[in-house]
């Protein structure tokens, strides 16, 4: 048993008087509470989706599906109970108490102006769980993103998006007034650390996703930028850039389900030529930075862009994906070798073809949720 200093016990005392909770022993648990976006290589990239009480960054060019992204991390929170973050069938906290508030509602800053609420309705978001606030301007939409973050019954937080922040100040001034961009940066610099401290309150898993667009230099230096400052990037705890699949560098998966990358020619795409769906969008996505997963690994998410075949807008189409996965790491298997049904480790289900079990994902998708999060989190 070690023993402390009385210098160590002095100061302890003091802190826990002074800031309350600000000091404690590490237990040496880690905290791993995640949202699935929905797009499966996404989530296993993130070993689980988007983290709670931790900011997330989502940033890339015009037509990237950031806004759906983020709407369809906060359908599935909306499924799961608020306390824990499993889905509600499977939870087994007790019911709230008379006078007890949950974070069971939502708020999406809405600074560009530009959220079509069919739209959200559209991706499997409960509307009225849903509120959205418009600021007039940039100080407005900064202080009550911070606001929220500390009220009681909120829990997801969307802010779309950073480089729309437009400082009361700046109306003043001309466009090419340079002030106007360090006011931004100012604003977001000082929203970032208000946020930090408000989603670390202990047993509240608040979820906080901002969104941002990479512009061109405008010093005429080359390369992107990121409105609103460098500090985001190192303030947030993930930083995802999405962007439409660069048709250089297509990212497909062998019968393995070992990732490959196609290179494109005149003629088009070397073989094995990927299966083109007018349907569907590629988007392509990098996690730039990550204290809760391994950083740099890139991939790619076909996305549906109207509902249809099992589909809604908005999904990723990675039964595919998921079902080699499965089999690699043997979660999927035939019964009597090559010949037999395919079999699930997690259920007693067995399936004929391999369309057949997508059949029974597709319409069973608390199931489908559940064995995805088990394939990434590697139970047996």
């Amino acid at each position: 048993m070690f023993k402390f200093s009385p210098q160590f016990l002095k100061i302890q005392e003091e802190l826990n008087k002074k800031y309350p909770g600000a000091f404690r022993q590490s237990t040496g648990q880690s905290f791993n509470k995640k949202i699935p976006s929905g797009w499966f290589n996404v989530d296993r990239a993130l070993r689980g989706g988007i983290p709670a009480k931790r900011l997330t960054l989502v940033y890339g060019p015009k037509d990237a599906m950031k806004t759906t992204f983020a709407l369809r991390t906060l359908a599935d929170w909306q499924k799961r109970c608020p306390l824990c973050l499993i889905y509600q069938d499977l939870c087994q906290c007790p019911p709230p108490a008379e006078d007890e508030i949950r974070p069971t509602q939502a708020v999406f800053i809405d600074q560009e102006i530009a959220l079509d609420e069919g739209h959200v309705v559209r991706l499997g978001v409960d509307h009225t769980r849903l509120h959205i606030f418009r600021p007039e301007y940039g100080e407005l939409a900064c202080e009550y993103a911070e606001e929220f973050a500390k009220a009681p019954d909120v829990g997801f937080i969307i802010f779309d998006s950073i480089a729309a922040i437009a400082s009361k100040a700046e109306a003043s001034k001309g466009y090419l007034d340079a002030q106007a961009w360090g006011d931004r940066a100012k604003l977001v610099n000082r929203m970032y650390r208000a946020l930090i401290k408000a989603v670390g309150i202990p047993d509240v898993p608040r979820t906080v996703i901002a969104i941002n667009h990479q512009q061109s230099n405008p010093n005429g230096r080359g390369g992107v930028i990121l409105p609103g400052g460098t500090d985001q990037r190192y303030l947030s705890s993930v930083v995802i850039k999405l962007q439409m699949a660069d048709r250089q560098n297509k990212i497909t998966y062998n019968q393995e389900g070992e990732e490959m990358t196609l290179a494109y020619s005149e003629s088009g795409y070397a073989k094995p030529k990927p299966k083109e769906d007018p349907r569907t969008q590629d988007i392509s996505f990098l996690i730039e930075h990550s204290k809760v997963s391994p950083e740099n690994i890139a991939g790619e998410v076909e996305v549906y862009l109207e509902d249809g075949d099992g589909f809604r807008f908005g999904d990723s189409d990675d039964t595919r994906t998921v079902f080699l996965s499965g089999q690699k790491k043997g979660f999927l298997y035939k019964e009597n070798g090559t010949s037999g049904k395919w079999c699930n480790t997690f259920t007693t289900n067995k399936f004929q073809t391999q369309n057949a079990l997508f059949k029974h994902w597709l319409d069973n998708q608390l199931e489908y949720k559940q064995f995805q999060e088990k394939l990434i989190g590697g139970e047996k």
